[in-house]
């Protein structure tokens, strides 16, 4: 009867009966699970149109073109213009890319990988997404998925990369036959070996 009156007055609402979802001793779980069963059926914004996914190389490149001459600054940016204009560029194959265009998605995480590995180059604050790649591109994809207002692209891909990766351990890679700055000898020299009896 609640559950009916909710719904005629257009606020959504979960069914739960404990005693027909017994099936967990913790019944967190059980509503959680409960939760998530009607979540995946349920529409945020049920006027927003879903957008299909289509491949058109004309559209791409028709922002490409206009910009040919200034796609260097997704590997380096020498003023303050140059960063302007990579902002330009991408927001312009972003916003393609939201609209469903896969080979703009595809462009875009491409350029944009080229930016945030000289980020992690140059910047301390992203040297721990070193060696986290898969990782740098899901969080690309994700940015380009929810840009939303109107400010700056690559300043929402700086921020969200440098507060995500506040908890990443930095991977680096060595040999053991390279040698110590310390003592001298190869890295496995240095370790003493341990034998079980």
């Amino acid at each position: 009867m609640w559950q009916v009156y909710l719904s005629t007055n257009n606020i959504h609402s979960i069914y739960f009966n404990a005693w027909e979802t017994d099936f967990n001793d913790d019944v967190l779980v059980t509503l959680i699970g409960e939760i998530e069963l009607h979540l995946n059926n349920f529409e945020l914004d049920p006027k927003k149109k879903k957008v299909e996914p289509y491949k058109n190389k004309k559209e791409l490149n028709l922002i490409l073109k206009n910009h040919r001459n200034k796609l260097y600054t997704f590997l380096g940016q020498v003023d303050k213009e140059d960063k302007i204009v990579c902002d330009w560029i991408s927001i312009k194959i972003v916003r393609l890319s939201q609209k469903g265009n896969l080979l703009a998605k595809d462009e875009a995480i491409n350029l944009l990988e080229n930016l945030v590995n000289q980020w992690i180059e140059y910047d301390k604050s992203l040297f721990s997404w070193k060696g986290y790649n898969e990782l740098i591109t899901e969080h690309i994809e994700a940015c380009i998925r929810r840009f939303r207002y109107a400010g700056s692209f690559i300043g929402y891909l700086y921020r969200t990369l440098e507060y995500s990766g506040r908890g990443l351990i930095p991977i680096e890679k060595f040999s053991l036959d390279e040698s110590s700055n310390i003592t001298g000898k190869r890295k496995i020299e240095t370790f003493p070996i341990v034998k079980k009896n």
